[in-house]
């Protein structure tokens, strides 16, 4: 067994597929050791490269430059991902102190994700606080994973609202795979 000092992402998707999570091709990656504090951060794989057109099944099937070991400051985790047959666009709080607050999460190609904070303001706030039906009253913008930070992916970022949408599907936004957040 070897742990992983980096994955790109279809390195990541090709892993969850040889997992079994073969219907969905979504996963989040960490570096941060948050998994396994006690895994060793030797790694005897380096430059691991799958193809771009995603065929491979298992990490065997991809091409793996470098197999001399080294080592990492934290090994790699990811997050597998499956389909939650959720409503296209729907959108829920969680995590808050009420039904009128917490991390907001959008269902996005069959998948519950939540937002990036990243430039996201009160007008977006505000057209979520419509879509759910809470009020023409100006909302409060919590960012920095206020609500925590959730086990889902992120899924939108850089939110570009004007106000008058009525869902966060009619707002202008990055989709997942085209930006990276801090949270």
């Amino acid at each position: 067994w070897s742990t992983f000092c980096s994955l790109g992402e279809r390195e990541a998707i090709v892993a969850c597929r040889q997992l079994g999570y073969i219907g969905y091709d979504l996963v989040s990656i960490f570096n941060d050791g948050r998994f396994d504090s006690h895994a060793s951060n030797i790694s005897y794989f380096e430059n691991v490269t799958c193809s771009q057109s995603y065929t491979e099944f298992s990490l065997s099937e991809c091409d793996i430059v470098d197999s001399c070991q080294s080592s990492c400051k934290n090994a790699v985790g990811i997050r597998c991902f499956e389909f939650a047959n959720c409503e296209e666009g729907a959108v829920r709080l969680m995590d808050g102190d009420n039904s009128k607050g917490g991390r907001i999460e959008v269902c996005a190609d069959n998948i519950w994700g939540s937002i990036c904070s990243d430039g996201f303001d009160k007008t977006d706030a505000y057209v979520v606080c419509k879509e759910l039906d809470l009020g023409e009253s100006e909302p409060t913008v919590y960012t920095n994973s206020y609500f925590g930070d959730g086990d889902l992916p992120i899924v939108y970022s850089n939110m570009e609202c004007r106000g008058y949408e009525n869902t966060v599907l009619e707002c202008t936004k990055q989709e997942f795979g085209t930006f990276t957040c801090s949270r």
